[in-house]
């Protein structure tokens, strides 16, 4: 049994939310190390010429839940990530408009510093993106955009990175890093 009542004293302070995530289309994965007791330290093998996107966003803006579900056949997990943005704008469209049918794998930080490497090739998620212009004066205008999808395991910590199927050929680069932070 793991006695977690002084997780403060050995970790520090324990923090909830997201400050960064990365977005890879799940068609650039070749493969994904099986994790070690919810671990994955070796790396993720992306197709030669791989693009995905680094997403930075406000502070309080982004989420990650996974309730475990259960059917006749077993136990799965329901896994859902959520980020508000604030003010809509062309960047923020453009974004979405570049996810609109794209399956993905997520890896996200939270605000510990810890990663978790969410779906694969056989188990992607789907993207959403809506939008609220609020109805005036002190209303919200933004957009929340959620990946949403359904996992046989739960997601693991991932401390390993990224190399590319054929070295020997020029490698992917990042397509953008897209600043949703708003001051």
């Amino acid at each position: 049994m793991i006695d977690l009542s002084n997780i403060e004293d050995e970790c520090g302070p324990v923090q909830g939310g997201l400050n960064r995530l990365w977005v890879i289309p799940a068609r650039e994965v070749v493969s994904i190390p099986d994790p070690e007791q919810l671990v994955i330290t070796d790396s993720v093998v992306l197709q030669n010429g791989a693009s995905f996107f680094v997403v930075e966003f406000s502070e309080n803006s982004g989420s990650y839940k996974e309730p475990m579900a259960e059917t006749d056949n077993g136990e799965y997990y329901k896994a859902a990530l959520q980020i508000l943005v604030p003010k809509d704008r062309p960047q923020v469209g453009y974004f979405c408009d570049q996810l609109q049918g794209v399956r993905c794998i997520l890896i996200y930080q939270d605000a510990n510093g810890y990663r978790k490497l969410i779906g694969s090739p056989d188990w992607p998620l789907t993207f959403k993106s809506e939008l609220d212009t609020g109805s005036g004066g002190s209303a919200k205008n933004g957009r929340t955009l959620t990946w949403s999808g359904e996992l046989p395991e739960p997601a693991p910590f991932f401390e390993g990175t990224f190399t590319v199927s054929d070295p020997e050929l020029p490698t992917g680069v990042f397509d953008e890093t897209y600043d949703f932070t708003f001051n």
